[in-house]
């Protein structure tokens, strides 16, 4: 498969980490010297080859632009939307409908990957999908309440994504990589 752009959504409100760090803006917390941000940049330039990427900003928008600037310093080439942080990923998706053509990938700029296998994704035959989806098992039932629960068709398609579900019958937690189609945008 080949990915033309990157779209990162770091635009949040990043309510859950503010009770605990009221100025710090989450996707710059630093995890071994780097922020998460600048991990999921790396891990989209080192495993899926991808220079071009589209940063979704909002609140602490200053702060990222300021320490990425054009994203010369990681041998990318940044640029920045503004979106509402009171919307949602359709919105900010919506947002950048006419900059991005072909196959794209997005991901949650506050998500952190330890060992990920993002490289992985570049094998999925690219004419069997209009959107693929990111996921893990796991047994913590809370970190799927907190993020998303997928639900699979009889024929091993997505037929459901339920953002921070009440109820959660299955042990697949969403993990903030997708990819899709620009057709999918027209949808």
């Amino acid at each position: 498969m080949k990915i033309d752009f990157a779209v990162v959504l770091a635009g949040g409100k990043g309510s859950r980490v503010k009770r605990r760090l009221s100025r710090q803006n989450k996707i710059l917390l630093k995890i071994d010297n780097k922020s998460i941000l600048q991990k999921n940049l790396e891990i989209i330039r080192d495993q899926l080859g991808i220079k071009s990427i589209i940063i979704v900003v909002g609140k602490g928008q200053t702060e990222i632009q300021n320490y990425f600037k054009n994203g010369k310093m990681l041998n990318l080439n940044l640029e920045y939307v503004e979106a509402d942080p009171n919307t949602g990923i359709a919105d900010a998706l919506y947002l950048v409908k006419d900059k991005i053509s072909g196959t794209f990938l997005v991901m949650l700029g506050d998500e952190f990957y330890l060992d990920s296998n993002h490289n992985s994704i570049l094998k999925i035959d690219q004419s069997d999908f209009s959107a693929v989806i990111s996921f893990m098992k796991t047994n913590n039932l809370q970190d799927i309440a907190n993020n998303y629960l997928i639900h699979f068709s009889n024929n091993n398609r997505v037929s459901e994504l339920i953002e921070k579900p009440a109820h959660i019958d299955n042990n697949l937690l969403g993990v903030g990589t997708f990819v899709f189609k620009k057709i999918f945008l027209i949808i």
